[in-house]
């Protein structure tokens, strides 16, 4: 009886020791699916937090010595003026909801084209399993730095196409792939030009580019063509 307990305790303690094992490197996949937020993100999304950085500066540094002032919010010459609270609150709403239509084409694009699919694949390699927290952080300082630079600053100087097309321009292709992408862009940057033209502020083209990045950045990790 003595031997056989010992036996089954035995048995017992290499189970929970084997366990162990095992259970370590899952721990570890976690704590590294949590990383984000710069210091533990992946090169490409320091690299952007820094081109963002520097894009908000350029934007304010362009406004301050083309007009005098640190407002890049309003348009100086909008085709509608709105009460700033009525403008802000449509605005976002606007942008929502244009930015959900885009992403939703965007997926059909992936799921339904081959340039579509081509182009996931390609960001898919580029990103990788980005974490909630860089996802936020990328489509929140994209949104934010890229419509002060290009819409806020630019656009009431150097007009709307040519404001669009030097959005376009900064996307430019890595591969043959990104070709697509850069086209994209452009189309969007007049789009996203004749938001904040019409309604005054730049909410609406920040929520839309804002909802556009996130909803596909959360696609682009989840989703693999077949």
């Amino acid at each position: 009886m003595r031997c056989a307990a010992r036996r089954c305790a035995g048995r017992r303690r290499r189970r929970r020791a084997r366990g162990g094992r095992w259970r370590r490197p899952r721990r570890r996949a976690r704590a590294e699916e949590g990383r984000g937020l710069v210091r533990g993100s992946s090169t490409p999304v320091r690299g952007a937090v820094l081109l963002y950085g520097l894009l908000a500066v350029g934007a304010v540094t362009w406004v301050l010595a083309d007009r005098g002032t640190i407002d890049l919010w309003r348009h100086p010459e909008p085709l509608w003026r709105f009460p700033f609270a009525a403008g802000l609150a449509g605005g976002l709403v606007v942008g929502v909801v244009f930015g959900r239509i885009v992403a939703w084409l965007s997926r059909w694009a992936v799921r339904r084209t081959r340039w579509g699919a081509g182009l996931h694949e390609e960001f898919h390699a580029l990103l990788g399993p980005l974490p909630d927290s860089d996802i936020l952080l990328l489509a929140f300082l994209s949104a934010a730095a890229e419509e002060c630079f290009f819409r806020g600053a630019l656009q009431p100087t150097v007009g709307l196409v040519a404001a669009s097309l030097m959005f376009g321009g900064m996307h430019l292709p890595v591969n043959k792939r990104f070709i697509v992408w850069t086209i994209e862009a452009t189309v969007l940057g007049f789009a996203l030009g004749a938001l904040f033209w019409a309604g005054g502020q730049l909410a609406a083209p920040v929520a839309a580019h804002f909802t556009i990045n996130y909803e596909n950045l959360h696609f682009v990790r989840r989703y693999r063509p077949a």
